[in-house]
């Protein structure tokens, strides 16, 4: 009697738990809480008879209820969390985006005077110096006078220059949030937290687009 009635709030907060199981970011806390309900569930029948422990049909009842909700939340959790990081790519991208097209405005302010090497002032030691520009106006790099996108290295100072200090790292290999890659006169950065991932930038127009 007593499984029985057991098994009849087991279905009723199952059910329950399907549901809950959408609003969980984390998908262990989210059995945590399963446990717990389900135990709750157990000492409400009588708290008298709860201390005989639980009976085989009990015990078999939660592992087939745990593993659907492992069936139903964990693709709605993979799902989730792949949305969080793409929303974040985005973000980065449209900032990244704003910032090298202020770069560009001031140019264009300044009288569109082609390539100009040390455009920009930057104080900030991981830049590699003050930011260039080349003759279209975008931004080129930090190192040397070529005024050109032509290494890794000016990806990296380019993104370090039009962002701020609390954005994103990026480097050109190790650990870092980005990774960055030259290709011509485009820089990919591939997000490392998943890397189907990714921003592009080309130099020669100032594009900028999120990858995913």
């Amino acid at each position: 009697m007593r499984g029985g009635c057991f098994i009849r709030l087991l279905g009723l907060y199952g059910l329950d738990f399907l549901i809950i199981s959408t609003m969980f970011h984390d998908f262990y806390k989210f059995q945590l809480y399963a446990a717990i309900q389900l135990w709750k569930v157990y000492t409400m029948i009588s708290p008298r008879e709860s201390t005989k422990g639980f009976t085989l049909i009990e015990l078999v009842a939660v592992i087939v209820l745990l593993g659907v909700l492992a069936v139903t939340a964990l693709p709605r959790y993979i799902s989730l969390s792949e949305g969080v990081h793409s929303s974040a790519v985005r973000g980065t991208g449209a900032a990244f985006k704003a910032g090298v097209d202020q770069v560009h405005l001031l140019w264009i302010v300044r009288g569109s005077a082609g390539a100009i090497q040390n455009f920009i002032p930057l104080d900030l030691a991981s830049s590699g110096g003050d930011l260039g520009v080349h003759s279209n106006g975008w931004p080129a790099d930090t190192r040397g006078t070529s005024l050109t996108m032509n290494s890794t290295n000016d990806c990296v100072d380019v993104w370090r220059a039009v962002m701020t200090t609390s954005s994103p790292s990026v480097a050109g290999a190790g650990d870092a949030d980005y990774i960055a890659a030259r290709s011509g006169g485009n820089c990919t950065y591939t997000y490392q937290a998943l890397t189907t991932l990714s921003i592009t930038y080309n130099s020669n127009s100032g594009s900028v687009a999120t990858v995913n």
